[in-house]
C-alpha cells in the first residue's frame, strides 16, 4: 500500500467520484470513477486500490454487485458511505482516508 500515493476505487455517483478526485488530485492520490460492474471489477484486479470506497444509495444495484464480488475477494479496506456523509469538506474526507489507511496498515503490520 502506497500511504503517500493511494489508489482509491469510488463506487457510486460520478459526481461525487469526479469531486472526490478533484479534492485529492492536488496531494497526487489516484481515484478511479468506474462505471459498471465489469469496469469496477477490473480496476479492483487490475490497479489493487489501497481503498474501495461505496456510496450505496445513489446507485444501489451497482453498488450491491460490486460490493458482493468484493467480498469474495476479502477485499479491504473497504468504507461504505451514506448519502448524510456528502456534507464532510473536503478536508475531512481526506483526513478520514489517511486515518483508515493508516489503521489498515497497522493492523496489516501486527500480524
Amino acid at each position: 500500500m502506497s500511504q503517500d500515493f493511494p489508489i482509491i476505487l469510488y463506487i457510486g455517483d460520478s459526481q461525487a467520484g469526479q469531486a472526490l478526485h478533484t479534492a485529492v488530485q492536488a496531494n497526487d492520490w489516484t481515484v478511479y470513477v468506474p462505471t459498471d460492474v465489469m469496469e469496477a471489477l477490473g480496476v479492483y484486479i487490475t490497479y489493487c486500490p489501497d481503498l474501495v470506497i461505496i456510496e450505496p444509495t445513489v446507485t444501489s444495484e451497482f453498488a450491491k454487485q460490486v460490493h458482493y464480488h468484493l467480498q469474495t475477494v476479502d477485499a479491504d479496506p473497504m468504507i461504505l458511505l451514506e448519502q448524510s456523509h456528502y456534507s464532510l469538506s473536503s478536508d475531512s474526507l481526506i483526513s478520514l482516508i489517511m486515518d483508515v489507511l493508516n489503521l489498515h496498515n497497522e493492523t496489516a503490520n501486527a500480524m
